[in-house]
């Protein structure tokens, strides 16, 4: 699957998110970060959400996102890229997927969400909004 920076805009991720947001109750929050691990944009879902971290934890948790996937980008050439990152905690569910060069998404939601159907449904928006 080749991704280009290309088609990268603030009014597509804007959709992306939306349409995360929109696929399953379960998911908590949904963001694009840049390479700094900064938010483009994203956030919450506006109702029934009671954010586990405050906003400067939150940047700690992006910025770490995006160090994190820089290191598995040092062994790519020998093993492939990276699809998605998944880590799952007591309180909920992390995944992290490449947008392009420059950009990550991140996804949290409840810890009993079906992470298989939503991390094939999030591959899927990458492709459809993001690749050549």
């Amino acid at each position: 699957m080749a991704i280009t920076a290309v088609a990268t805009t603030t009014t597509n991720f804007d959709t992306l998110h939306d349409e995360i947001m929109d696929m399953d109750r379960s998911i908590r929050y949904s963001a694009v970060l840049n390479k700094a691990g900064e938010r483009v944009c994203g956030g919450y879902r506006k109702k029934g959400i009671t954010p586990l971290l405050n906003d400067e934890e939150l940047r700690m948790v992006h910025f770490y996102a995006g160090q994190r996937w820089n290191t598995r980008k040092n062994i790519e050439h020998r093993i492939g890229k990276t699809r998605y990152a998944m880590a799952e905690y007591d309180r909920l569910k992390r995944m992290t997927f490449p947008i392009d060069e420059n950009h990550l998404l991140t996804v949290t939601t409840e810890t009993d969400a079906d992470h298989q159907k939503i991390i094939a449904a999030v591959l899927n928006l990458i492709k459809r909004h993001f690749s050549d």
